[in-house]
């Protein structure tokens, strides 16, 4: 893999970073997007973070999922405040499964992007496609968004009941730290955009939030094939 670079830094005043889309676009330029382990490596197990503070937040990997307990459809489509829906085809394979999340990474399989965003009906639909075989369903996504939940190791998304009690203190946790901390979802929703991970502080590092509208305008961490 090649070197980490800031394809694109946050800035707070809201003239910086790229949306959803333009971060998927990126993506199809040939530039590989951090994953979510990747950045799960550099925010929380090994560090080397700070070297690249000025991006964050950061988008990451593609998600989708339904509202809690609400059965996978052919499709998980999501109209966002924007006005815009997003929509990716569910696999044949786990159509009909319950609390699962949706997830490829935002990489490169034999000289092809992974994950492709085609905009119809004048920019109002952002179709999702995802190169066969990649877009992986995880089982016992968590339906609510409070918690300390042990990740997968694939992916690094929490999974199942969480493994212990979260209060308001951060360092009441800080022996999970081979834990993710998985704090924001749409619990009422479904979602259909990308993963962000950010740096605020020593608590926020740990937070997978799977939540951001596509509009939002975060950082991009990505890399290039030597």
């Amino acid at each position: 893999m090649g070197k980490i670079e800031t394809v694109a830094a946050y800035d707070r005043a809201g003239r910086g970073g790229l949306s959803a889309l333009q971060a998927i676009r990126t993506a199809e330029e040939g530039w590989i997007v951090l994953s979510n382990k990747r950045l799960d490596d550099l925010l929380v197990r090994f560090g080397g973070w700070k070297e690249y503070s000025c991006a964050f937040p950061v988008w990451s990997d593609f998600c989708a999922y339904e509202k809690p307990d609400k059965a996978f459809g052919n499709f998980v489509s999501r109209v966002w405040d924007d006005g815009v829906e997003w929509i990716v085809k569910v696999p044949k394979e786990n159509v009909g499964e319950k609390n699962s999340i949706l997830i490829a990474n935002l990489g490169i399989e034999k000289g092809k992007p992974i994950v492709t965003a085609k905009e119809k009906n004048d920019g109002k639909q952002v179709e999702i496609e995802v190169i066969k075989q990649k877009l992986v369903s995880l089982k016992d996504f968590p339906i609510n968004s409070f918690g300390i939940f042990e990740p997968d190791n694939e992916f690094r998304i929490p999974l199942g009941n969480s493994v212990a009690p979260l209060n308001n203190r951060w360092e009441d946790f800080i022996d999970f730290n081979y834990f993710s901390l998985f704090f924001r979802r749409q619990e009422t929703d479904s979602f259909v955009g990308l993963l962000s991970r950010n740096i605020f502080d020593d608590f926020e590092r740990h937070h997978v939030c799977v939540n951001d509208m596509p509009s939002c305008h975060f950082g991009v961490l990505a890399e290039k094939l030597d």
